[in-house]
């Protein structure tokens, strides 16, 4: 079973709704693609701490974690799993 594939889901949902591309594919390179740019990636990570009650901490602010659709899942679920360990 994926452990990302709901969040993949809301996130492609949200990056679609965004840059228009309906294309977006989970494995899609976001930043080589030219999709993700500074203002988009800031209504992204809004969307993240409000969808997903995840606050994104500087040093995760790094590109590779922000790569592909895929990625930004496992961000989102690493958190998701902090979180919930700490509780």
């Amino acid at each position: 079973m994926n452990r990302t594939a709901p969040q993949e889901e809301s996130i492609c949902q949200f990056l679609i709704q965004s840059t228009g591309d309906e294309s977006l594919k989970p494995e899609t390179d976001l930043l080589a693609s030219g999709l993700l740019d500074s203002l988009t990636m800031m209504d992204l990570v809004v969307f993240i701490e409000v969808e997903f009650q995840q606050r994104i901490a500087m040093d995760e602010m790094r590109p590779e974690r922000f790569r592909t659709i895929r990625s930004i899942a496992e961000l989102v679920a690493d958190l998701q799993g902090q979180q919930s360990r700490a509780a």
